[in-house]
């Protein structure tokens, strides 16, 4: 158990007991906020490069899929011009079929000539299939658009919100900072170095105590240090975890 007794009981440093462990508290919950504040110093910008990534990615995403149209746009013409080539093929190979001389000859054009027909069929079974696919590419490309536009004005009222709010953390942080070295003044120099030196280790360093445990550490306090912490008439830190107590009851928030 740590005591920072007074010389006058009830004082410390000029300030009353209870004006001391208020003040440890304020400064404490600046401590806290600047904390958060510098957090989402960290936090806005890289959100604001998620949010410019996801775009990216999703315009890249619409990218390949139009490459995916033109592509396909242009093996369908490839095979269409093929199969103009073989459908003239066939019908020369038709004409001939009344020019021959010979059964053999005719025989040839016609195993010729039904050849050409399934290559002809087969270009235009893989013609509809191209063009199907191109039509289901091209409703998906028509709802791509609409969902590209509608996420690029989304993410630019994010990102507008987000510069926003990060344009004010520098004010903020500047006006916590403020607030803090006027706390720290009003403290005496041996509450700062046992503030700082918890603060350091744990997240809070001043806590209640409450039910005759630490707030802090949840740890049981002895019954006569609980009664020390009521009377307000000395620092007390916790036996288990070192945080500094407070009785709420005896706090004045003003």
């Amino acid at each position: 158990m740590v005591h920072f007794f007074c010389a006058e009981k009830g004082h410390f440093g000029g300030f009353s007991l209870n004006e001391q462990l208020r003040l440890l508290r304020e400064l404490q919950d600046v401590d806290l906020e600047l904390k958060a504040i510098e957090a989402d110093k960290e936090r806005y910008p890289m959100e604001i490069k998620n949010l410019d990534e996801k775009l990216v990615s999703e315009k890249e995403m619409f990218k390949k899929r139009e490459e995916r149209i033109e592509l396909l746009e242009k093996e369908r013409r490839q095979k269409e011009g093929d199969l103009e080539l073989e459908q003239e093929r066939m019908k020369k190979a038709q004409s001939k079929l009344y020019d021959v001389k010979t059964n053999k000859e005719y025989q040839a054009l016609l195993v010729e000539i039904e050849t050409l027909k399934e290559i002809n069929s087969q270009r235009e079974i893989e013609i509809l299939e191209i063009m199907d696919e191109i039509d289901e590419l091209k409703r998906k490309y028509g709802r791509m658009q609409k969902e590209l536009q509608e996420m690029e004005e989304r993410i630019g009222a994010e990102k507008k919100q987000l510069e926003e709010s990060l344009g004010k953390v520098d004010g903020a942080l500047a006006s916590k900072k403020r607030k803090r070295t006027m706390v720290t003044k009003k403290l005496s120099t041996e509450l700062i170095a046992l503030y700082q030196t918890l603060k350091e280790k744990r997240r809070t360093a001043v806590v209640p105590a409450r039910f005759g445990a630490c707030q802090g550490c949840n740890m049981k306090i002895p019954p006569q240090m609980f009664n020390e912490v009521q009377k307000s008439e000395a620092i007390i830190v916790c036996p288990s975890c070192n945080r500094i107590l407070y009785w709420e009851d005896k706090i004045d928030y003003r």
